[in-house]
């Protein structure tokens, strides 16, 4: 009974979960349509298209290859529709009860090697709060605090930036956000209750501040751990640039993204988050004129060694960037709902030359009729 009970609560959550997402690609292309003309790629394409994906999902919709075709020009059968990926794909491949130990960022520091992250000041993990080295303390201090600006975060789940901000110091060392709050225990009870961590800001490297210099910039580094090899290697990377005043470079607080070849060279365009092509940057800068990003291989590096240490997750999106003195910082590591769009944006697929064994493995997988929720 209780088996029939968890099949019938992981069916209607796949089922609500691939509505969400379909209602999604409705309201970005009704955005898309409003500055680009959409094109729809052809009817033998369209076929091609469903019988490539149909081991992993009965009804393959048209809605997203056509999106991908009208940013690219290009027909992909490899192109993976977000709602196959996020109600299917992910799923099987990364374990669900572990990711969100692996993306915690008040753990970074007890489960990976190196010092490689934002140095913290203060944190909260399920109602203890502690000092940056992971001891009891009574309660917030903005003494415990040190530099100009500090990042709040949330611990868990503060993908595509929310509920990130910045605050900075005044002549009295009390620290505000941009709305004139006052950063204090009264602050952090009403808006976090619990699983928080303030951290500090990074200096970046010259190269990233003159794409924009009021947000750190970040390269966004996607893994996959194969099925066969049990190897990981790294699908994409692209460059996140934010929008010159945000604190932040994600696509929802306004930033592009632009993909990377196997060099750390950039494109001649970037992408918004609804797929618009953007040639210039808010700071003036081209596109095409960023030129190689620096120290790229120490990235690239970093980011499988990262992803050597996570076997419970498959696929993973690791948020990089580079401080002043040329160190590399480990800025975010993301286990779940990881963004596919600006990987596939200019006619390639997002698992390339694996997307063969990515589906074989999860059609053998849904035909053994296992939950994935």
């Amino acid at each position: 009974m209780r088996k029939f009970y968890v099949f019938i609560k992981s069916w209607l959550e796949y089922i609500k979960l691939r509505s969400v997402l379909l209602l999604k690609i409705f309201q970005v292309g009704k955005e898309f349509r409003k500055s680009n003309v959409v094109l729809y790629v052809s009817n033998k394409f369209l076929h091609d298209y469903r019988v490539r994906w149909s081991g992993i999902s009965k009804v393959v919709h048209r809605h997203w290859p056509d999106w991908y075709y009208s940013i690219s020009g290009k027909e992909n059968l490899d192109y993976v529709s977000e709602d196959i990926y996020y109600s299917l794909i992910e799923p099987i491949l990364n374990d669900k009860r572990m990711a969100y130990a692996y993306s915690d960022k008040n753990m970074y520091n007890k489960l990976y090697a190196g010092d490689i992250f934002p140095k913290v000041f203060f944190r909260n993990m399920h109602g203890c709060t502690m000092d940056g080295q992971y001891r009891n303390v009574a309660c917030f201090d903005d003494k415990l605090l040190e530099g100009a600006k500090v990042f709040l975060k949330p611990s868990i789940e503060s993908g595509s930036g929310q509920n990130v901000e910045l605050f900075l110091r005044r002549e009295n060392g009390e620290y505000f956000n941009i709305n004139g709050a006052r950063l204090s225990r009264e602050y952090l009870d009403k808006r976090y209750a619990k699983n928080y961590l303030i951290q500090s800001s990074i200096d970046q490297y010259d190269f990233f501040s003159r794409l924009c210099s009021t947000s750190v910039n970040t390269i966004r580094v996607q893994t996959y751990r194969s099925v066969k090899s049990n190897k990981p290697c790294v699908l994409k990377a692209v460059l996140r640039i934010g929008k010159q005043g945000a604190a932040i470079d994600n696509q929802n607080a306004g930033g592009v993204a632009a993909e990377l070849d196997q060099h750390g060279k950039a494109w001649e365009y970037a992408t918004d988050k609804i797929g618009n092509k953007v040639y210039t940057l808010s700071s003036g800068l081209r596109v095409q004129d960023i030129g190689q990003v620096p120290f790229f291989s120490d990235i690239i590096s970093t980011a499988i060694a990262l992803a050597e240490q996570m076997p419970y997750c498959r696929v993973l999106g690791f948020d990089i960037c580079v401080d002043k003195n040329g160190k590399i910082v480990v800025i975010e590591i993301n286990t779940q709902w990881l963004g596919i769009l600006f990987f596939q944006t200019g006619g390639k697929s997002m698992f390339g030359q694996y997307t063969s064994e990515v589906i074989d493995y999860c059609a053998e997988y849904l035909r053994s009729n296992r939950i994935i929720y």
